[in-house]
């Protein structure tokens, strides 16, 4: 199909109505204009010479391309890109299995009052498949999201610069993201919510406005060998009720700590390293009670066991401060047992806290 006139069809979506279920619609080199939005509900394939060789755009609200149906959507080698104003997602599929390698999805726009669009690539629904070396960037709200019951594959991916998060895992979403950049992104690199469930692998999440990977609601799934570096937050956050496991992460140079948890986030995280961090290797907040195994801590806390031990420390000390103070009973002894017994119970809570930082 050629944007000039030289191909079979006139139009992309000419070519859509006459191509086959399971056939191929090969783009030529050019600038692809769509009058609006295309809705493709037949198994197809679009196969361009590159993504910066041939782009499909559109300025209609909603979208510029979406599949719903049976059988598979195949892409290749195509910038998909939204042009002008209006609200829209970028690519979109609904249903189906798909295999999207080698595009770019740019500039969705977000309507925040109305709650639309605003993403690079959204799988909703029953869908799975693959995306494997695309990037996603400049969108309004996420580079890549996956929602519903969704279980793609998302391999050696590239989301950056986008207004939220680079990839986003919400409703019962699960499957596989791996070996993923998510940089510079206006909020997180990876971002987890209600009961969403993938393994994360080998992915990289760095130099983003909040944390590099974050995971709230119910959001569970194992995440390891996942680097986390110089966020402007942390590295990992865990909060509400969250319950990953988190192993074998490098989180290092953070402007928080390495490792969060609030709220009353559980799970596991083992044999992670978090390394020169601006807070805490590891901190443990609130009524968040993870199981914390073999980690390393930065030299300028004792990770988990400063955290624990605080909180513990503090309620140790509340007892034997208020009771040195009784004893004292006298002008300025409650002050002073309240400051001695503080102290105590703080030493006590950090043995304590270093003791069990790492148990099982």
């Amino acid at each position: 199909m050629d944007p000039a006139g030289g191909g079979d069809t006139r139009s992309l979506a000419e070519a859509i109505e006459m191509v086959l279920p399971g056939g191929t619609i090969t783009l030529a080199d050019g600038t692809h204009r769509l009058a609006k939005p295309l809705e493709i509900t037949k198994p197809v394939k679009l196969a361009g010479p590159g993504m910066d060789r041939a782009r499909v755009v559109c300025s209609g609200e909603g979208c510029v391309v979406e599949f719903w149906g049976e059988g598979r959507f195949a892409a290749s080698g195509i910038t998909f890109e939204h042009i002008g104003d209006s609200p829209a997602d970028v690519l979109v599929v609904a249903s189906g299995e798909v295999e999207i390698e080698l595009c770019r999805f740019k500039r969705g726009v977000w309507d925040k009052a109305g709650k639309r669009g605003g993403d690079g690539l959204w799988l909703h629904g029953d869908v799975w498949g693959i995306v494997r070396g695309c990037e996603s960037t400049r969108n309004g709200l996420a580079g890549i999201r996956i929602t519903g019951y969704a279980q793609p594959t998302l391999e050696a991916n590239t989301c950056r610069e986008n207004r939220d998060c680079g990839i986003t895992y919400s409703g019962t979403a699960s499957g596989t993201a791996r070996n993923n950049d998510c940089l510079n992104n206006e909020s997180h690199g990876i971002y987890l919510a209600e009961q969403a469930q993938p393994t994360l692998e080998a992915n990289t999440c760095r130099e983003n406005a909040r944390s590099g990977i974050a995971y709230w609601g119910t959001a569970s799934g194992t995440a390891r060998n996942n680097t986390c570096a110089q966020n402007a937050k942390n590295g990992i956050y865990v909060g509400e009720q969250a319950q990953p496991t988190l192993e074998a992460k490098t989180c290092r140079e953070n402007k928080c700590a390495g490792i969060a948890y609030f709220g009353e986030a559980a799970g596991t995280a083992r044999n992670n390293d978090c390394l020169n961090n601006a807070g805490h290797g590891i901190y443990v907040g609130e009524q968040a009670h993870p199981r914390l195994k073999g980690n390393t801590p930065q030299e300028s806390d004792t990770g988990s066991g400063w955290n624990i031990g605080a909180s513990i420390g503090g309620a140790i000390g509340a007892g034997i401060g208020w009771a040195i103070a009784e004893a004292i009973h006298a002008g300025s002894g409650p002050g002073i047992g309240a400051a001695i017994g503080f102290g105590i119970g703080w030493a006590i809570g950090f043995a304590i806290g270093d003791l069990i930082k790492n148990s099982p």
